[in-house]
């Protein structure tokens, strides 16, 4: 795919990539100009499709997006697009009920695809999006109710939904006519959802007063904690495949004895390592707690400045 372009930094790139030929293994998709480096989120249950992701730094103009296939014969159908305003350290929700997958059969003319889908919206809004494969070239792929469509190529189509609550069963259709009188054809979702960056809390004193008694403040929040300075990352690692498809991480920073700041991320047999870091931090020192359930919990400290790269080796 050439000339792609982007408005703003730091967006998500999503590339959905399908064939209509055979079952195959896509390879790593790579774009011309900002060096992306792309992981594979899902594969529909057929084997003709994936979904990957990467983050662009800086906003991307006239990039081309290119993935290939161990056989030079595929036929490729690729769609490409950014997502602003998405959690670049970790970019999915992270409940066990994405990525979800489903498939089916439709005859003539058609019929509504769906899948069924979970979110846990930690930090309010989710991208909830919808990926759609057809074994059939001629038919036409439109949105589902309440879903807006992000491109329609021939036999497939991708859409999306913002939510801001918690999901629970939340079902993603797609529909599909122009099946051919007395054929049958093969579809194959993939549900997904993005979740928002979370947002900064400032804390401002707009009054000061004498008082005689002591005055208790609990400030409770779960939003990043952004003073300056320098930063600590956390490289995470999963040695072997969890019994779940994903295992959601959580990494905490610790200074004083409190949790400033929390943040999550998935990890799975194909997405084996994350990187998690706490930016503009002031100098001091810091704990990072590492929590996946089932494992032991893992601790390590640093001091800042100068910045810090902590590794945590889960088996």
């Amino acid at each position: 795919m050439t000339g792609f372009g982007t408005s703003n930094s730091n967006d998500v790139i999503i590339v959905f990539a399908i064939t209509v030929t055979s079952p195959i293994t896509f390879n790593q998709p790579t774009d011309s100009q900002a060096s992306l480096t792309f992981t594979l989120r899902a594969t529909l249950p057929f084997g003709e499709g994936s979904e990957w992701w990467a983050v662009a730094s800086t906003p991307l103009s006239g990039d081309t997006i290119t993935i290939t296939t161990p056989s030079a014969s595929e036929r490729i159908s690729l769609t490409v697009w950014g997502i602003s305003g998405a959690n670049i350290v970790s970019p999915f929700d992270p409940s066990s009920g994405v990525p979800a997958t489903n498939s089916g059969t439709f005859n003539s003319p058609g019929g509504t695809a769906s899948i069924t889908i979970s979110t846990s919206n930690i930090y309010g809004d989710d991208m909830i999006l919808g990926l759609l494969y057809h074994d059939d070239i001629a038919v036409t792929v439109a949105a589902g109710s309440g879903f807006t469509p992000i491109a329609s190529p021939s036999n497939a189509g991708a859409e999306y939904e913002v939510v801001s609550a918690t999901q629970s069963g939340l079902s993603v259709p797609m529909s599909v006519t122009g099946i051919g009188a007395d054929e049958s054809a093969n579809w194959a979702m993939i549900g997904d959802a993005v979740q928002a960056a979370p947002t900064t809390t400032t804390v401002t004193v707009t009054s000061t007063a004498t008082v005689t008694t002591t005055v208790t403040t609990t400030i409770t929040t779960t939003t990043t904690h952004t003073p300056s300075g320098t930063d600590i990352t956390a490289d995470l690692f999963l040695t072997g495949c969890p019994s779940s498809p994903t295992v959601t991480v959580t990494v905490n920073l610790i200074s004083g004895g409190k949790t400033i700041a929390t943040t999550k991320a998935t990890m799975s047999c194909t997405v084996p390592r994350q990187n998690v870091s706490f930016n503009k931090l002031a100098a001091g020192t810091y704990t990072v707690q590492v929590v996946i359930p089932g494992k032991p919990t893992q601790s390590k400290y640093a001091t800042v400045p100068p910045s810090a790269t902590l590794s945590f080796d889960f088996s």
